[in-house]
Order: structure tokens, then C-alpha cells, then sequence
């Protein structure tokens, strides 16, 4: 996060040397707002604030993590699907903090020095409490010929023309040119996906702020605890502030309330403002300090060829630091990034660049030249307006509850029950067929058969009646994908001695967990037996 972008950001730049027409100056003088006249009523505005309750918060402390049931995904592992055991825990995750995150949300109530009602805060939409505002005057934290304006009338089109014309400022010098600028604050910060909710807290992104990403991030951040072995998804933020816009709330007459207010407003204005419920206990009222503008990125990438998240993390991690020329990508994190798939939020800048640097994970293609004037807002700060300038800034919070994947556990080996559902005897025009001829259809009086499955690996075989069931079991996959059940019986039913051959059939150990079956053994030209089995694979861990 600390390469010099002087020459990338040559848009944005402080002026060093300014040469005025007609004359010179080192800078334009500091405008400052008219002073405000004074309210006849400023003791008892000042007072019904004082009267409010402070601005306090609460936040609860995270839910130690739970256990959740186990569950199980199926994975190709050299042609065999084998059971992974998915270990879960519900978490959760609470985040405070007192910069907001708004990126190009709320245009016409987002400006410094507008005043907010409190209950609007974590919506993500902001409600402006509508009272006429005091002149002010607003300052930028950039070097630039204009530092300073005044807004003598505060609504939505004066301050909006006040930040538009401090924008131009530091896009300007006398020359026409762009100017060298400083690359403001970047800060990349990369986590793991679990639910769209905890990855937007994860990134910082609270409350009803997150709302217009969900339409591009939403499905992508949503991991099953039951995906894909080798399939992981971290959610990443790249955010350039370039600077930040704030109301001079340190100039006199800004320490009191009814110094943020028109001299015309009075009690019956603020009592009506009460009565809709705009305004009261409930509803604290907030000033908006300051703005930050700039340009960010947020995204989700998938990998299905990362073992943890912590490798995929690492592989990302190493994109930016490569970029930076602080790390480099090393073969193994390659064929991670190799089978990525993305989804891009962006604000500010250009988007078609936003998209090719995540697309590329080339950040270079991010960092291209931007005016002061395609940034956008990306975080604001409050203050309570019962405390003025005096006051600390207003922090929010927000918690979700999420399903983590801990781990899987390979299994050791399976255990493979099969049980003999029926015996059925089927007798076309052979009649005579000695060994069949005086059995009754079901067979249930047959008498024992006996049943091998397995018997590559070493099983016995196993005498049983309809309904019987037998277990066999080995501690590594079969070394072939095919076992074979082999079926003969024996039978004396009313005297009769019949033997049947014996017969082999395939059984197919790969893509069953249960599955019925159907075997037959063919005495003569139409007489068969035909037994009914089904199989259960369990895995063991």
C-alpha cells in the first residue's frame, strides 16, 4: 500500500506554484461563511438539544462459534467419489465503527454540514432533518488554489456546487494542466466468503450500505458449507480515498446547535419537526463532518482448485503485492488463480479498468489517471448536532450470524451393507424343470442361498434368507470399480435337491449409496431365479 503513484495519479495534484492573472498570490485567501445573525430563539433551541439524550451505543459482544451437525460432499479423487466430512460452526460477527462506508449512494443528502435524522443512520438511506441550515463553510484536505468555500444557504444544490467547485480546484492549475497529486490512502484488504452479509461486514460495508453491491456480489459471496472440496471464495475491497471534504465546524458559533441552523428557525419549526417523528429521543439529529472521495473496487473470487482459504487469501494477497513490487505469484498460487471466476463491484473511476484489473488481477489497470471530479463518495462521518464541534463522531454497528467450514475429513474406509429384499421364481413353458417346478413363487421356502459379494477382496460367503442382511468392509477405495456378486443356492423343498449354478454379476462400487439391484439365475430353457438385493456404502472416519 505504499507505492508512489505520482505519476498514475498526475490528475489529482497539489499545486506547488501559482501565478494569478493580473497578479501573483500563493494561494486564494481562505473563504469563510458570513457570519450568521442571531436567532432570537437560540436559548431555547440550544436548550430543547441540551435536553435530548446523548448519543450512546451498545454494541454486543460476538457469539462464541457452535458446532453444526456434520454434513458431506462427494469428490473425484482419481475416479472415485469419496465422502468428505464437512466439520461447520455457526459464527458471528460484529462490527463497530465511526466511518461509514456509502460508495455513490445517497447523491442530494450526502454533503458535508447537511443535517440527519438518527434513526436513518444504519438504513442506508439517509433522511435529512428538514430545518434551513446556517451558512458554513467547507474545506478540502488537498493542497490546491482553492481550499476553502463558503456556503451562505446550505441545501442539497449550493453544497453540491461547493464540493464541485473544490473538486475542480484540485484539478486545476494555471497552466491547464493536470498537476503531480498524492495517491491519498489505499488500502486492499482480502477475506473469506461465507454468507453476502458477513462479507460486506467483513469488508467494512455495515447495515443498509451493502444493498446496492448485493445485485453484483450477492450470489457469488454465498458459500454452502457443502461445496466443492477444493472450492473456496474470498471477498476482497480495493479503495483509493483521494481526499476528503469536511464542514469548518471549528469556526465560532458551531458549538452550539442553533449555530448550524438558519437565524429564521424557530421552536414551532423544530415542535412540527417532533410531531412527524423526525426529530425527538428516538430520533437524534446528526451533522454530516465530513465526506471522503475517491474510487473503489469490491469483488469476489472463486477458486475450485484452492485446498484452504487461507491458500487462496495468500494467492490473491500475492496479486497486490506483486503489483506493488513488494511479492511476487509463485507456481502453486497460479494454479489457483488459474480456474478463478469473479464478480466486480465499482465506484468512482473508470469501470471498464475497475473490471480488467480484477479480471487480470493486474491492479496497474486500476490505478489509472482519474480527475478530481469522477470521484465519488466513499465514507462520511457524523457528529451529534447536541454537541457541535465539541462532540466525538457518531459510531454505528452490525452483527450477522454465519455457517464456516472448518474442515474435511477424508474417510478411512467404507463399510458396504447389503440386504436381500426378495426372491422371486419365474417359470415360462418349462414346467418340468426339476429343480424349480414344486417351488412356491416367493421362494421364501426355497431354502438358504448363499450370496458373495466382494470377492476380490477377500470376503466369505454368506448364507441367507429373503430379508437378511450381511456387512463387508475395507479400509482403503477397492483398487477396482467393479466387485462381483456371485449367487448360487441350494434347495431340497419337498425332497426335491436343486442346486442352481453359480453365476457372477457386476457391481458397481463407484456412484452408489443406495441403489437397488436385480440378478437372475437361469436353470433351463424359462425357469429363472431372480433375487432382489440392495447396498448401503457408509463412509468411516
Amino acid at each position: 500500500m505504499s507505492k508512489n503513484h505520482l505519476k498514475i495519479f498526475a490528475v489529482l495534484a497539489a499545486v506547488t506554484i501559482a501565478i494569478w492573472i493580473g497578479g501573483c498570490s500563493s494561494k486564494s485567501p481562505t473563504q469563510a461563511s458570513k457570519a450568521p445573525g442571531p436567532n432570537p430563539e437560540a436559548d431555547s433551541i440550544n436548550g430543547y438539544f441540551a435536553a435530548l439524550p446523548d448519543y450512546s451505543l451498545n454494541p454486543p459482544p460476538p457469539r462464541p462459534p457452535s458446532s453444526l451437525n456434520p454434513s458431506y460432499i462427494v469428490v473425484d479423487d482419481n475416479g472415485w467419489e469419496l465422502d468428505y466430512r464437512c466439520n461447520a460452526q455457526k459464527k458471528n460477527i460484529v462490527v463497530t465503527t465511526d466511518e461509514i462506508m456509502s460508495p455513490d449512494e445517497n447523491f442530494g443528502v450526502l454533503w458535508p454540514g447537511n443535517i440527519i435524522q438518527g434513526k436513518s443512520i444504519t438504513t442506508g438511506n439517509l433522511k435529512q432533518l428538514l430545518l434551513d441550515r446556517g451558512p458554513m463553510t467547507l474545506t478540502i484536505s488537498v493542497d490546491a488554489p482553492v481550499t476553502s468555500t463558503a456556503v451562505d444557504t446550505p441545501n442539497s444544490v449550493t453544497a453540491q456546487q461547493a464540493v464541485a467547485d473544490l473538486k475542480r480546484s484540485v484539478d486545476k492549475d494555471l497552466n491547464g494542466d493536470n498537476a503531480p497529486s498524492s495517491p491519498g490512502t489505499v488500502n486492499f484488504k482480502v477475506e473469506a466468503a461465507n454468507s453476502f452479509e458477513q462479507s460486506m461486514l467483513s469488508m467494512g460495508v455495515t447495515g443498509g450500505y451493502s444493498v446496492p453491491m448485493e445485485g453484483n456480489l450477492g450470489g457469488s459471496a454465498a458459500m454452502s458449507v457443502t461445496r466443492g472440496l477444493q472450492e473456496q471464495t474470498i471477498v476482497a475491497r480495493l479503495v483509493q480515498k483521494l481526499f476528503t471534504i469536511r464542514i469548518a465546524d471549528d469556526l465560532p458559533g458551531l458549538q452550539t446547535p442553533s449555530g448550524y441552523l438558519a437565524p429564521n428557525v424557530t421552536m414551532n419549526d423544530i415542535r412540527a419537526q417532533e410531531s412527524a417523528g423526525n426529530i425527538g429521543p428516538d430520533n437524534l439529529p446528526m451533522y454530516i463532518e465530513s465526506v471522503s472521495y475517491g474510487r473503489i473496487i469490491v469483488f469476489t473470487l472463486k477458486s475450485s482448485t484452492a485446498s484452504s482459504i487461507e491458500d487462496l487469501k495468500a494467492a490473491v494477497n500475492a496479486a497486490y503485492e506483486q503489483y506493488e513490487g513488494s511479492g511476487s505469484i509463485n507456481s502453486a498460487q497460479q494454479q489457483i488463480l488459474s480456474t478463478r471466476t469473479t464478480e466486480v463491484y465499482q465506484a468512482g473511476g473508470d469501470p471498464t479498468a475497475a473490471q480488467a484489473a480484477v479480471a487480470n488481477l493486474d491492479f496497474s489497470q486500476f490505478f489509472t489517471e482519474i480527475s478530481a471530479t469522477a470521484t465519488v463518495p466513499i465514507s462520511f462521518k457524523l457528529k451529534p448536532l447536541k454537541t457541535g464541534a465539541n462532540g466525538d463522531f457518531v459510531s454505528i454497528f452490525d452483527s450477522t450470524s454465519y455457517d464456516e467450514r472448518t474442515g474435511a475429513d477424508r474417510p478411512v474406509g467404507y463399510d458396504v451393507t447389503v440386504t436381500c429384499d426378495k426372491v422371486e421364481h419365474t417359470d415360462t413353458f418349462c414346467a418340468s424343470c426339476p429343480w424349480s417346478a414344486n417351488v412356491d413363487p416367493t421362494y421364501q421356502g426355497i431354502g438358504p442361498f448363499k450370496f458373495q459379494l466382494g470377492v476380490f477382496v477377500g470376503n466369505p460367503p454368506q448364507t441367507v434368507t429373503v430379508g437378511d442382511s450381511f456387512t463387508f468392509s475395507w479400509d482403503e477405495p477397492p483398487r477396482t470399480a467393479i466387485l462381483l456378486s456371485r449367487f448360487s443356492f441350494e434347495s431340497d423343498y419337498n425332497g426335491i435337491i436343486g442346486i442352481g449354478p453359480e453365476h457372477d454379476y457386476p457391481f458397481n462400487m463407484i456412484n452408489f449409496r443406495a441403489t437397488y439391484h436385480e440378478s437372475k439365475i437361469v436353470n433351463g430353457l424359462g425357469s429363472a431365479a431372480e433375487f432382489y438385493y440392495s447396498a448401503t456404502k457408509t463412509p468411516r472416519y
